[in-house]
Formats: C-alpha cells, structure tokens, sequence
C-alpha cells in the first residue's frame, strides 16, 4: 500500500452528534485552526483522527456520527460509515472490514459519548471520568447511574468490538501525536497495588517531570553511544595515524585551522545541552600555523576521530538546542539547564536553580506542548493540539502558530489544533476553520 505520511488534506464528516456535517480542508504548510463552541466536536473530531491512526476499534465504534472520511493528498483515503442496526463498515484503500459493536441506547446521553472517548482501553477505571463529565453536564444520578451500569455490564463481559487486522498498521502510514487538554498530567499504572483490588491504580504525576526524566534517559542512552564509538574510533586511530603519514599528503594549514575550529564549535554547542561534559579530556587550543608538516597528519586525524565520535549525538542534540531555545526565548528570568543527571533543570537570575515542577502552570504547558512535539514525533507526523491556550500567556498565544510551524518544520510535521482563544489566529485568520459556520 502507498504512504500516505503528512499529506492529510480533507476531513469530512456527516452526522457528528446526529445533528452536523462538516467538510474541513488542512493547511499543507502551516496549522489548522479549528473553532467553535462547546460542543460543537472539535475536540472530539480530534479523539476519532487519532483513533484512526492508532487503531483503537472501541473508539470507533462509538464514534458519534454517521460517516467519517479522511482525505489524503496521496495514497488512500480513510472513511467510517456506522450501521443503524450497530456496527461500523471501514475502509482503507482497497481493504475493508467491519467494526462489530451494539448501538448505543438512543438516549445515550452525549455527554456520555464524550467521556467513551476519553477511554483508549475497556481496562482503564471509568467512573472518575464519568462522574467529571457528568457532573459537567448536570446530569441527574439516575442518568449517571443508568451509564455506569451500561460501562459496567460491557467491561464484565470483556467485550471489545471486532475489527479488520489492517486497523491496527494504519500508524504506520500516517502517524499522529494527540496532544491533549490533559498534558500536564502523566498517568503511569501502579503495579505495586493488592492483587484484590478490581483495577490497577493510577499513579499521576506532572508531565513536565515526566518530560525531563525522559530528557535524561535520551542523554544517557546518547552518552553510551558516543563511549561505543569512541572507543572503536580510539582503536583504530594509531593505524590510521601511521597511514596518514606515510601517504606523504600534505595537509593544508587554512582546511585544518577551519577543521580545528569546527570540532571546537561542535564540542561547545554539545557540552551547552548536556551532552559532553565540561570537562571533557580534548582541550585543543592549537594554533595550525605553528604546527609542521610532520605533524599536520597526527592532528587531522585526531579531528576527523573526533567528528565521528560527535556524529552520533548529532539528531538528539538537534533536538535539545531546538528545545533550549523555544524556552529560553519565551521565559523571562529563567533559562533551562540540560544535564544525564537531571534531563531538565531551570536556573534563575541569581543562579538558583529549580525543577520544572516549581514553573508556573502556563510555563509547564508550553514546556510539555514544546517537548512533545521535538522528542515524541517521527518525520511526517500529524499533531493534534487540543486547547494549546491552556494558562498561556496572551504573548505567547499570539506566536503560538508561527511556533509551531518552526518546530515542525525540520520533520515536516502537520498541526491541527482546537481552540476557544481568538488570539491564537490574531495574525493567521485564514487558518481558521469554524465550526460554528457549518
């Protein structure tokens, strides 16, 4: 099958909520906008294109709507047509499948369906969820009630709706990041609790700590790469060296000033996110116009050897100047320190230095939003950002866009996002997308 990465043109919609149809064409360059007001889907248009991409049957099968396309520009498009009786038709190019699942009770209430879709496993505890939406909602218990025992009686007969194999490589044609209003809390199962207990508890804990520990693990796993390959470059450096001379090349003084120079820059920017130490044993100070003709092939060696060794830290440290540099230029009187040690640190104007659980809470959103989107994307990715407004600042609201669009733009990253601040589109109204309007 043909791949389809990035180019997502289209979505087209009939029947969201049984009431609205929707045909919504992507920028190719820059994000798309989505807008409206509560309850318009945009937020759930955004769980059902991510459940495309993972695979996830159980949201799809309870997908609100009747039909449900996805355009590409190349390769084959996607599309989900719901059966009256219950059920779902799917197609993927030229495979098709069925999604095997009962209707929902026609006096489902939607705010149910919404809480369904905040559900990726018929595993995860439900009832928190249901509560929260319900309470939102000022739905009256016996509502409530009625949903719980109908999620209750569903998870007790394990059942999970049936669905094509294909579903499930779909993320590799068309990956997607789903960026959600919850991003500043990571939840990690508590394996540690009774084996008596009915679910396996949820331990939560601040994305942006999650973040830096990740930041941590990629340092150390790059710093064991580069020890690897430095030491395969150290073994064989003395035969190199006697070919180097013994070819009788002469080597020219202004390439291997310039060569000096690059490996000093590449060391420096390196040691600044955390990747070589400070102290790190190559110190060269050389000054190539004094260094003879005999000589000259020694040194050229050495920094070749020491080029490849830095190679291999080349796309992690990529990403962690991208990363150093998106905050840096929008937080005021804190710059962020990258280490193996710590992954993320914050020092302050006096030197202090804090953990990223002591920012501000708009700080932490735009420290997880940028850190999502650097480290957690492959190249063509399409990133779904629900309420990126989130405790920011209107400053940062204002450049938002043009943000993103930067930070993606090396991998060729897509966005689409769902907001209710017009402040977001202040400088790119054609990149709205109403809802409101349909």
């Amino acid at each position: 099958m043909s791949d389809p990465r990035g180019d997502l043109v289209g979505i087209h919609v009939r029947g969201l909520f049984g009431r609205s149809d929707y045909d919504i064409a992507l920028d190719q360059r820059r994000p798309t906008v989505l807008t409206g007001a509560n309850g318009t889907g945009k937020s759930t248009l955004l769980r059902i294109i991510n459940a495309v991409s993972a695979g996830d049957a159980y949201t799809l099968a309870h997908a609100p709507l009747n039909e449900f396309h996805l355009e590409f520009q190349a390769g084959p498009d996607f599309s989900l047509s719901r059966h009256a009786a219950g059920g779902s038709t799917v197609r993927w190019g030229n495979q098709r499948g069925t999604i095997d699942w009962p209707e929902l009770d026609s006096e489902f209430p939607e705010w149910a369906i919404s809480a369904l879709l905040e559900q990726r496993e018929l595993s995860e505890p439900l009832d928190q969820t249901l509560r929260e939406y319900a309470r939102a909602a000022n739905a009256s218990f016996e509502e409530f009630d009625h949903v719980r025992k109908y999620f209750r009686s569903t998870r007790q007969q394990k059942r999970r709706p049936d669905a094509p194999e294909w579903l499930h490589t779909i993320s590799e044609h068309f990956p997607v990041l789903y960026i959600t209003d919850q991003r500043l809390i990571a939840s990690t199962e508590d394996e540690g609790r009774k084996a008596s207990q009915s679910a396996r508890g949820i331990t939560r804990r601040l994305a942006v700590e999650a973040a830096a520990t990740d930041i941590a693990r990629r340092i150390q796993e790059a710093d064991s790469a580069y020890t690897r390959v430095s030491l395969q470059e150290d073994r064989r450096f003395p035969g190199a060296v006697i070919d180097a001379m013994n070819s009788g090349r002469k080597v020219d003084t202004v390439g291997l000033g310039e060569l000096v120079d690059e490996v000093d820059a590449k060391r420096d920017a390196l040691r600044s996110v955390g990747l070589l130490d400070s102290d790190d044993s190559y110190q060269p100070d050389l000054d190539p116009a004094s260094i003879g003709p005999q000589v000259a092939p020694v040194i050229e060696t050495f920094l070749m050897g020491a080029t490849r060794k830095m190679e291999v830290l080349d796309d992690l440290a990529g990403k962690l100047s991208a990363f150093r540099k998106f905050i840096d230029g929008r937080f005021t009187g804190k710059r962020a320190i990258l280490s193996r040690e710590s992954g993320l640190r914050f020092a302050l104007g006096d030197g202090t230095e804090i953990r990223p659980s002591e920012l501000s809470s708009g700080e932490q959103q735009i420290t997880v939003l940028a850190f999502e989107i650097l480290f957690k994307t492959s190249p063509s990715t399409l990133v779904l950002v629900d309420e990126p407004e989130l405790s920011l600042h209107v400053l940062w609201q204002d450049t938002l866009i043009d943000d993103l669009h930067g930070m993606g733009r090396a991998s060729q990253l897509q966005f689409l996002m769902a907001t209710h601040a017009p402040a977001i589109l202040a400088n790119h109204p054609e990149l709205e997308r109403s809802l409101d309007r349909h």
